[in-house]
């Protein structure tokens, strides 16, 4: 349990920093950056099904998977943020709606091809 609650501090932690790279050094000041850490997170997941899962146990890939990648991505903050910009354009917003699961999901299927 405890190497699971660092490997989801591990995750947060590595998303607020891609968030920072955001606008002004803010985090949430910009979508990309969100779908970013998303993309990435499920990059990551599709890579370590292959490669830590079948050669490394559960407890690994249990870490990974649940605790880095999950503190790393939410689809939470994928769909809340992009309406933080609706006010300049709400089709900007719903864009980012559509294409953050879409590339996400994208990036699995990628990572999980390239590591077979």
């Amino acid at each position: 349990m405890i190497t699971l609650a660092l490997a989801g501090a591990g995750g947060a932690i590595t998303r607020y920093l891609i968030e920072l790279t955001g606008v002004n050094g803010k985090a949430n000041s910009s979508p990309w950056s969100t779908m970013f850490a998303n993309i990435l997170g499920c990059f990551l997941a599709g890579a370590a099904i292959h490669t830590i899962s079948f050669a490394s146990g559960v407890e690994l890939s249990t870490n990974l998977l649940i605790g880095f990648c999950g503190g790393l991505t939410t689809f939470a903050s994928a769909f809340a943020v992009p309406l933080l910009f609706e006010k300049r354009d709400k089709y900007y917003g719903y864009l980012l709606i559509a294409l953050t699961p879409a590339l996400s999901a994208g990036a699995f299927l990628v990572a999980i091809t390239i590591v077979k």
